[in-house]
């Protein structure tokens, strides 16, 4: 019993890991930057700022669904859940998403050092932070709520 559940469980990691590897992108590349980049060749400033605007503003309003979706739940929702535990995962939920910003923006930096100095580094750094906010955004999904973890159990 105990071989078959470990082959099943090395059969499940090597699929994730295939499954996963096949899903990474290159941090530098994004569709939207390079859309931008075939319509507008070098003069594609706006169409950047426009589409890392998107991008800023869909992870901003997941954040803050997600957050006024935490802030409406009732403690009486979870086991055991009162008002300070309420108040410590909303607290932490704001610090945390500041301080992944901040985690974005270093990461970035250190993912795009070759670009330093080159003429597409706002090319690579949009399609960079573009890329993490895609990630943030699976991140903050998530996130359960109890009222909606309830209602997905069979």
């Amino acid at each position: 019993m105990k071989k078959a559940t470990g082959l099943l469980f090395t059969a499940f990691i090597s699929l994730y890991s295939i499954d996963s590897m096949a899903k990474t992108a290159k941090i530098d590349d994004s569709k939207d930057v390079s859309e931008c980049i075939k319509k507008f060749k070098n003069e594609n400033i706006e169409c950047l700022d426009d589409v890392l605007h998107n991008s800023e503003e869909q992870l901003n309003n997941a954040y803050l669904s997600k957050l006024t979706k935490i802030k409406k739940t009732s403690p009486d929702e979870w086991w055991m859940g009162d008002e300070q535990q309420k108040k410590e995962v909303i607290d932490s939920f704001i610090a945390n998403q500041k301080k992944w910003i901040e985690y974005r923006d270093s990461y970035c930096g250190v993912a795009l050092w070759s670009y330093q100095n080159s003429d597409h580094l706002g090319e690579a750094q949009t399609s960079c932070e573009i890329n993490m906010n895609k990630r943030r955004l699976e991140e903050i999904d998530l996130i359960q709520i109890p009222s909606e973890t309830e209602s997905e159990t069979p």
